[in-house]
This record gives C-alpha cells, sequence and structure tokens, in this order.
C-alpha cells in the first residue's frame, strides 16, 4: 500500500455487460466484417450460450485479477457499472480488505440494480459513512463515502458518478439537446453534494463523464465552475472503438474519465491572511497545505488492451500533506509574504 503521508484516489469504470467485452475483443484482434461478430451471440442457442458462458468466465477472471492490481495501486476508488457485489472485482476488493460503499437501490425486487461504488481501504481511513443517493429526478445513482484520513484528521467526500453519453460526432445543436438530460444530473449533483458534503474538507469526484472538454465544455464548467479542479490524462481512457451502422466512429479510444477535487476555502483570520497577502497558491488548513497530482504511470497494472476486462482504463491522482511552511509551486509562505512587507515597508522610509 502507499506511505502514510497521503493517498491515492482512482475512477474506473469496470463494464458491466459481458457484450462490451466481447466487443472490446473483437476490435482488439482487428476483425474484420467478415469475422465472428462476438456481440451477435444469440443465448437462445445452445451453442451461443455455451461461448458466452465461457467468455464469461474469462472475463470474471481478468476482472478479479484486475481488481486485485488496482487494490494495490490506491486506497480509494471510484467505480462505475459495477451492478451486483456477486462481481469477480468487487469480490477482489472485498478480499483486498476493501469497503464497499453503494447507492440505495432505487427498487427493493432488485438486489444488484445500482451502477456506481466506492471501494475505499479502511487501514488509511476512519469513520466511513454511506451517503450515497440517487438522482430524484433521472433515477441515476451516485455513490458517496465520507471518510476521515487517519493521518490528518481530514474529512473527504469521495464521490462515483456516471453520466449518459451522446453521440459526440453529432451537429453542435443536436450534441447539445442530447446532452441537456446529464447535464442536468451534473447540476442536481453539485446541488446534492453542496447539501451533503458541507462538513468535508474536500470533495473528490471519479466521473465517467462521457464527454470531451474540446468538443463538449459544458458538462465541465459545470463541474469547474462549482470551484472543482479537472484532472485528466491528456490521452484515452476508453479502449473501445464504438462502430455505427458498420462503420468506424472518427473518436476512437476516446478520454472519456476524469477526476474533479475541491478543497473548502479557508475561513476567518486565514482568509484575511491570505486576501492581505494575495497569496492565492498558499491553501490552508489546519497547518498544512495539502496538494493533488495526476499520476501518470501506470505501468505497474497489468492493462494492456488484451487481457483488460474493461473497454475504460483508470485515471489515478496522488493527494499529498505539505507542512504549512512549505511553499506551493515556488511561491512564498504567508509568513515569508510578511516579513517581506515589513522589510519593505521600512525601505521606504
Amino acid at each position: 500500500m502507499n506511505p502514510s503521508n497521503g493517498f491515492t484516489f482512482g475512477s474506473w469504470n469496470a463494464g458491466s455487460r459481458t457484450g462490451d467485452y466481447t466487443q472490446l475483443i473483437r476490435d482488439r484482434i482487428g476483425a474484420t466484417d467478415k469475422s465472428p461478430n462476438f456481440s451477435g451471440l444469440m443465448p437462445s442457442n445452445p451453442d451461443d450460450q455455451a461461448m458466452v458462458d465461457s467468455i464469461g468466465k474469462v472475463r470474471d477472471k481478468l476482472l478479479g485479477e484486475t481488481a486485485k492490481d488496482l487494490a494495490r495501486a490506491a486506497d480509494v476508488y471510484a467505480l462505475q457499472e459495477v451492478s451486483g457485489d456477486d462481481r469477480a472485482d468487487i469480490k477482489a476488493f472485498k478480499s483486498s480488505g476493501f469497503e464497499i460503499i453503494r447507492p440505495p437501490k432505487k427498487n427493493p425486487l432488485y438486489a444488484s440494480e445500482t451502477d456506481t461504488a466506492i471501494a475505499i481501504n479502511p487501514a488509511k481511513f476512519k469513520n466511513i459513512e454511506n451517503r450515497s443517493f440517487n438522482d430524484t429526478a433521472s433515477g441515476r445513482d451516485f455513490a458517496v463515502a465520507v471518510a476521515v484520513e487517519k493521518a490528518t484528521g481530514r474529512k473527504i467526500a469521495f464521490i462515483s458518478g456516471h453520466i449518459a453519453g451522446f453521440d459526440l460526432e453529432a451537429e453542435k445543436q443536436i450534441r447539445e439537446e442530447q446532452a441537456a438530460d446529464g447535464d442536468g444530473d451534473i447540476a442536481n449533483m453539485i446541488a446534492t453534494l453542496k447539501n451533503i458534503c458541507s462538513d468535508c474538507d474536500s470533495v473528490m469526484i471519479g466521473f465517467d463523464t462521457n464527454a470531451i472538454p474540446e468538443i463538449y465544455k459544458k458538462r465541465f464548467q459545470l463541474l469547474t465552475d462549482a470551484g472543482f479542479q479537472l484532472y485528466r490524462t491528456g490521452s484515452p481512457t476508453s479502449n473501445m472503438s464504438r462502430n455505427s451502422r458498420d462503420e468506424t466512429a472518427k473518436l476512437q479510444e476516446r478520454e472519456l474519465d476524469y477526476i474533479f477535487v475541491k478543497n473548502k476555502k479557508p475561513s476567518g483570520f486565514f482568509n484575511f491572511l491570505r486576501n492581505l497577502f494575495k497569496n492565492k497558491d498558499v491553501y490552508i488548513i489546519k497547518k498544512d497545505v495539502y496538494v493533488t497530482k495526476l499520476i501518470r504511470d501506470n505501468t505497474s497494472l497489468s492493462l494492456d488492451p488484451i487481457s483488460s476486462p474493461s473497454d475504460h482504463i483508470p485515471v489515478f491522482v496522488r493527494v499529498e500533506k505539505l507542512q504549512r511552511k512549505t511553499p506551493v509551486n515556488g511561491s512564498p509562505g504567508i509568513f515569508d509574504n510578511l516579513r517581506n512587507r515589513v522589510r519593505k515597508f521600512f525601505q521606504t522610509k
């Protein structure tokens, strides 16, 4: 696991359907139109059902192995498309000591219909609370785990979100019309989090947004305007090339997964000092400075395109604690600023 100073947060869409996995295989082996179409297998056909079962067993094995790798790579995960606790990946997270936080069931008749979950390691966090919720309008679920970091006493909310996709290749007006419902879900999520996470020092969201800022900005502006910092890989987080009417999509291997982080602004005397000295880079809370950075090196994970059980690649950020006296981004500390201002005052006399 990671050292005591700080923790790693990851986001991963595990993929809930064997059909997506079979299509991923087909894409990855460079299957032509004349090759067997795995996604067209018919469970009603006994021969097809045998192949579906066989492919499902292979994927379950890969899901479990991948989850064990992920459990060694990070301390908290926002998971999407992980319906059901009987999944191989969820079982692997649990066997690695992680606690699983899920939203409430939308229908009590079904035991495994929630799409999102948080996997969190109790070795790093205490007082873990489940504050998950469902959107009252769309029913979309959001897993929310609020926990206290043992090393710092910092209360953090971890959220997993999965927003409906739309045709990124359509004309602008059509894109905006198709994206409107998903944007509404994000707006509702932000309002809900503002209420239920008001006591948290930080809010961290692992998101499958099904969008790209360069093509559709509004979905991201909703979060950045609410004070969230965007962390992105700048490279594909989706392994799958979608086909439309037997034509290869223009947008292959898309970047769809992101992490958003929001820290509570300092208040009272600390906020007065920050404004007085115009020091925008230093963030003070409980006498410490917290910094978040994207982790780009995932080579330790066995997530090559063939053995990966999902069409998504996880994204990670590392959250670390620095002492207040340590400058952030090379900027002077508050007391350095005070000393410099006093010196300049007397130099002008």
